[in-house]
């Protein structure tokens, strides 16, 4: 959102970031009520989860809202592979999986000492971020090399 909302204030275009904000923040309150008792009641995760996740949710709406209306405005900036976007979905589902079962050995190894704690979370992401892009290379094959071009232009766009 930091790169896109600037991208339509450049264009003297001040209303559409602004009405998608307010409507992602009235989402991100009614998520964190509804996702906080979610919690509560059924004991999967502290309620302060629910806000993490309501925050997430919403804030990823609105940057996913924001580009579709800077790709109607503009036309499509970046041609990549939906392939390559799509198996960012098991990608991150097998992160996911990955962190889920080495939580509980992280957890225990932070609460000896601050060190180990440190060691043993920095080992983890490291760890997870490997398989995201493992299985996003395995998964996207040739076509994953579009997204990481992007990323790695920063958002830079060739001129043709």
């Amino acid at each position: 959102m930091k790169i896109t909302a600037p991208v339509f204030y450049a264009m003297k275009d001040t209303k559409t970031p602004v009405k998608i904000a307010i409507s992602c923040m009235g989402l991100n309150i009614i998520l964190n009520i509804v996702l906080t008792l979610a919690f509560i009641r059924t004991g999967i995760a502290r309620p302060l989860a629910g806000l993490a996740l309501a925050t997430s949710i919403s804030s990823m709406l609105n940057f996913i809202i924001l580009r579709i209306a800077l790709r109607r405005k503009l036309g499509p900036v970046v041609q990549s592979s939906r392939l390559a976007w799509l198996s960012m979905i098991p990608a991150g589902i097998l992160t996911l999986l990955f962190l889920w079962l080495l939580s509980p050995s992280v957890i225990s190894i932070s609460a000896t000492s601050t060190l180990k704690g440190i060691l043993s979370i920095s080992g983890t992401s490291l760890g997870a971020v490997a398989v995201f892009l493992a299985v996003f290379v395995i998964i996207g094959g040739k076509d994953a090399r579009s997204v990481f071009s992007l990323a790695m232009r920063r958002g830079r766009i060739k001129k043709s």
